[in-house]
Order: structure tokens, then C-alpha cells, then sequence
């Protein structure tokens, strides 16, 4: 197979921010124009039930995305603080394809207007809470087309006609996320805070798009989804940190419940011409609950040296009544740490490492895995020139 890949990429960003002579007030505002084109196509033969045969296909894709951007802070007294702002995001993912002298369009849009509000009040010089809420109304329209009769017919052309039986896609929604947090020091240098915040993903561009990332190899089949529903959470979550001269230290805990989770790996089965393909797609399941917990130590026993350690866990269950391969649980565990030592008019050193654990998911598990580098960076000159050398994964 031979693959040609030819595009550009643009991006335009105006931002304004003005502090009004006062250290309570600031406006900020910015908007952001990116376009990409990306030209991509691929040529070789695909095997089927009558013998090879010549295959080929070529994908346009022209992608938008438009912000509007404004926010506001400001302070009244030394107890109360408000934030506020509007958001304005427009995207626009279009795909043509040009497949067995067929040619299929897909079209998403995607328009979101935003509002939000936050207050943040002191009670005491100890404790305090901080509210808020952001509005958002979306426009979402997903639009599949192409021929129903062809020439020519596989897996690949079954799998674009089952996609545009369900085009076109319209999914407008209102919502309204709120937050709440209670923050407590307990001294000057310490402080908790507990939470609670609703919070939305929406699917990206690589879960969207409907076409097979290869349309040669048909044993190795996979597509995204365009249909797919954002999916909400409502997160708890309990934190706290240290921080002094010699040592900062940060831990958080949470408690994450989620539908509509988006999932990568629903595994679908179409039939052609008697023989069954398996699809890995992408798909909404019912309701996801997980715990979570991620930590950093940076410690700095003396000013040239810095040991930094950080880690992170979870355990979640997933559960689907519709899609059997939607259930189950999730576990795992990572880890990591680095020390720097700068050595005055020798070398600046730095060991780094990371890794995880073994990891469990919905449909198996995946080997732990880890690495160590080193970087040594010498300075010349008056610090006017360096050289660094560096080894990625050690052993």
C-alpha cells in the first residue's frame, strides 16, 4: 500500500487585555481562526472472495474552528472576587472521499455558546467558598452522504451505506454545569478544598469522522462514530497542598460519575457476502463510576538539587445494558520521578523516569511498562552556547 499525505495549517489568534490602572480589575478577550486542509490518499490491492483487485481512495479534509472569546475579574472589598465571561466556539469537520469512483461526504458542525459566573467570598481569613455555573446552548448536526447503488461493492462500501442510514444527525442540547467548593488554610503555607463540579467531554475529530483510517486492509477494521453524544460527569473531588521553600507537595482524590461515556472500543460485527467483519468503532456507554487519586512531591534538599516523584491511580466500573462489551472494570497505576543537579561550571544533569502498572480494562489488560532517561547539558561561552546529550529509555 502507498500512502500521500499533503496539506497546510493556519492559525490566526488577537487576544486584549487591559487592567484599568488597578490590581482588582482585569478584561480580557481574544479570537482564534484555525483552518487546516489535509490531502490524503492511499493506492493498493485488497483481497476478497474473486481474487486480488486494484483498490484506492483519496480523503479532503477541511476543518474550522472559529472562538470568540471575552472575560472579566474583578474585586470588591478584600472578601468578595466575581469572574464572568461569554464564549463563542464554532467548528466545522468536513471530509470528502473519493472511494471505488464513489464519492461520500461528511459534514459536522458543531456551534457553541457559553455564559459563566463565578463568586468567590472569604467568611474568615481561614475559610471561604467559591460558586459558580456556566450555561452553554449547542448546536450539533452530523451529515452523511453518499450513493446507495455501486459499481463495485465490499465490507468497506456496506459499512458507508449502514453510516448514511442514519444521516442526517441533529443533536441540540442546554445545559447548565455548576460548581461549588469550600476552601479551608490551615496555616499560611497549607490548605484543603472539597468540590463538587458537573462537567462535559465532547467526542474530538479523530472519534467523528465515519471512514476507515485504512480502506486497504479489511482485516483491521476501524472507524469513528459521528452520532456519538457528549458525555457529562459529576465529579467530588478533596485536595491538598504544601508548599515551602524546601518542599511542595499536592494530593487530590476524587469521585468521578459519568454517562453517556464515550468508549473506542465497541466492537460491532457486520456480515458481507457471507463472511462476518469485525468493526472497532466508537459508542456511547450507559454510565461509567470511577475513584481517582494522583499526587507530586518536588523536593529541594539544597539550591542546586530537586527530587521531583509524582503517581496517579484509578479504579472505575463501566456498565451498559445495551452493549454487552461495554461492561466492566478498569484499574491501574502510574508513576514517575525526576532529580536535577546543576554542577557550577561543569554540567546541568537530569534523570528522569516513568512507568505503569499493570493495566485492566473493559476488554483485557495491557503489560506494565517503564523507562529511565538521562540528559547532560554543558554550557560554553558565558552560558552564550550549549551542548546536550541525551539517552531516551535507558535499558
Amino acid at each position: 500500500m502507498k500512502e500521500n499525505d499533503d496539506g497546510y495549517h493556519i492559525d490566526h489568534v488577537f487576544s486584549y487585555e487591559n487592567k484599568y490602572d488597578s490590581q482588582e480589575q482585569l478584561l480580557k478577550a481574544y479570537a482564534s481562526f484555525a483552518r487546516e486542509i489535509d490531502d490524503v490518499s492511499e493506492t493498493g490491492i485488497m483481497e476478497n472472495q474473486y481474487g486480488p483487485e486494484d483498490s484506492g481512495s483519496s480523503t479532503l479534509e477541511n476543518n474550522t474552528n472559529v472562538t470568540l472569546a471575552v472575560d472579566y475579574e474583578d474585586e470588591y472589598g478584600e472578601k468578595l472576587g466575581i469572574e464572568t465571561g461569554l464564549k463563542f466556539t464554532i467548528r466545522d469537520f468536513g471530509e470528502n472521499l473519493n472511494y471505488l469512483e464513489d464519492k461520500y461526504e461528511n459534514d459536522y458542525q458543531e456551534d457553541i455558546y457559553a455564559a459563566y459566573l463565578v463568586t468567590k467570598y472569604d467568611l474568615t481569613d481561614r475559610f471561604g467558598f467559591k460558586l459558580g455555573a456556566r450555561f452553554e446552548q449547542v448546536e450539533t448536526k452530523a451529515n452523511l452522504s453518499g450513493p446507495t447503488t455501486h459499481d463495485s461493492t465490499n465490507i468497506i462500501t456496506k459499512i458507508f451505506d449502514l453510516a448514511i442510514s442514519e444521516s442526517p444527525f441533529n443533536n441540540p442540547y442546554t445545559k447548565v454545569y455548576p460548581s461549588a467548593f469550600l476552601l479551608y488554610k490551615l496555616t499560611e503555607r497549607q490548605s484543603m478544598q472539597f468540590g463538587y463540579s458537573k462537567k462535559v467531554n465532547r467526542p474530538n475529530r479523530r472519534t467523528l469522522s465515519p471512514f476507515p483510517n485504512n480502506t486497504q486492509d479489511i482485516s483491521r477494521l476501524r472507524n469513528g462514530n459521528p452520532y456519538l453524544r457528549p458525555e457529562y460527569s459529576d465529579v467530588m473531588e478533596l485536595s491538598f497542598s504544601s508548599n515551602s521553600r524546601k518542599l511542595n507537595l499536592n494530593m487530590s482524590s476524587s469521585y468521578k460519575n459519568t454517562n453517556d461515556v464515550i468508549m473506542w472500543w465497541d466492537r460491532d460485527y457486520v456480515t458481507f457476502d457471507t463472511t462476518t467483519y469485525e468493526i472497532l468503532t466508537a459508542g456511547n456507554a450507559e454510565n461509567s463510576k470511577s475513584i481517582n487519586f494522583n499526587g507530586n512531591i518536588m523536593y529541594r534538599p539544597m539550591p542546586l538539587a530537586s527530587i521531583m516523584v509524582w503517581g496517579y491511580s484509578w479504579n472505575s466500573t463501566i456498565s451498559d445494558q445495551g452493549e454487552a462489551d461495554f461492561n466492566g472494570n478498569s484499574r491501574g497505576m502510574g508513576f514517575g520521578g525526576r532529580l536535577t543537579l546543576n554542577i557550577p561550571t561543569i554540567a546541568r544533569i537530569e534523570l528522569s523516569g516513568n512507568g505503569r502498572g499493570k493495566m485492566k480494562i473493559t476488554t483485557g489488560s495491557i503489560p506494565s511498562n517503564y523507562r529511565v532517561n538521562l540528559g547532560i547539558q554543558k554550557s560554553f561561552l558565558k552560558n552564550r552556547l550549549s551542548v546536550t546529550f541525551k539517552v531516551n529509555d535507558l535499558f
